[in-house]
């Protein structure tokens, strides 16, 4: 606290006045303690090494209810404690630069002017004199300016990431795999005991009760809803789950995606709009390949990708 009062007093006494008329004296801020007597700022952060890992301090304080509005407000000054946060990271820890993750912060929405920002402007009192640096999707070029024009940032441009089916986790595709081998067995004990297995899964997740079924009609309803006589959309839905897009998270920078992924992320971009045969069920987790149906089209052309490198599925 004495040392954020300390630079505190360094800015205009306009500037000084006007953080008061809105937070209030530095010490009513919520984010602050006593430790011996003294006032300090909490910082929360996680140490590796040499870098800290900061969340980025939150504009208003918590007694404020309009935090989320916040975020864009032309004109709402930063409280004390997001501008000691950033004190600390520039003069307590000594940081070399700062590097903004996400899109997008707060720090370039601050009040002041469009460009050319003074260095009194809030979002230049936040940052000081620290080198920024922000690594921004590549598809998002006006926040992207936002955060080179007012945020004083250098972007690094990355692309977005590449989609994919997203799959079944473990249980699903467990009594997925359980499903197509009922289809697939014949009339007997053997497909009995396939049956049992399948309701005894759909039990223990309680998807039964997600549906509202009991174990006689949820027993009952497996040759209505998956068997050879069902609708087309009751035998193509169980696989919908494992169709969605998804992503696995952001791509590495200068590489493109490997294999399959380039395929799936290619799909969508050209008007895919359903999938079809493949890997519904295999190990890799791809669920099943897309399939592109342009509007017109009589018939879905499939669009090709890397083989699987798990392999079959058991």
């Amino acid at each position: 606290m004495a040392q954020y009062r300390q630079w505190l007093a360094t800015l205009p006494a306009a500037t000084q006045e006007a953080l008061r008329a809105r937070w209030g004296e530095p010490e009513k801020s919520s984010m602050v303690l006593q430790r011996g007597g003294e006032a300090v700022f909490v910082v929360p952060r996680l140490m590796l090494g040499k870098i800290a890992i900061l969340p980025q301090p939150p504009r208003g304080e918590q007694w404020d209810d309009k935090e989320k509005a916040l975020y864009h407000s032309p004109s709402a000054l930063p409280s004390h404690y997001y501008l000691a946060a950033y004190l600390w990271a520039r003069e307590q820890h000594k940081s070399d630069a700062l590097v903004h993750f996400g899109t997008h912060g707060s720090q370039e929405w601050l009040p002041g002017k469009e460009r050319g920002l003074s260095v009194f402007d809030p979002g230049m009192l936040a940052v000081g004199n620290v080198p920024v640096a922000y690594p921004y999707i590549a598809d998002n070029i006006g926040e992207a300016q936002q955060a080179k024009r007012r945020g004083r940032a250098v972007i690094v441009s990355h692309q977005t990431p590449p989609f994919n089916p997203a799959g079944l986790h473990e249980a699903l595709t467990h009594m997925h795999d359980l499903l197509h081998a009922w289809l697939a067995q014949d009339d007997g004990v053997v497909k009995e005991k396939i049956k049992a297995d399948l309701l005894a899964a759909v039990q223990k997740e309680h998807i039964d009760r997600d549906m509202g079924l009991d174990a006689r009609t949820h027993a009952q309803r497996i040759p209505g809803l998956c068997g050879p006589a069902a609708q087309p959309p009751a035998r193509t839905g169980r696989n919908r789950p494992a169709a969605g897009p998804a992503h696995p998270g952001p791509g590495a920078r200068g590489a493109a995606p490997p294999g399959h992924r380039a395929a799936d992320a290619g799909a969508p971009v050209l008007g895919g709009r359903r999938f079809a045969g493949g890997h519904t069920g295999c190990r890799c987790g791809r669920g099943p390949d897309w399939r592109l149906q342009q509007p017109g089209a009589d018939r879905a052309l499939p669009v090709a990708a890397a083989p699987c490198d798990r392999g079959p599925e058991p």
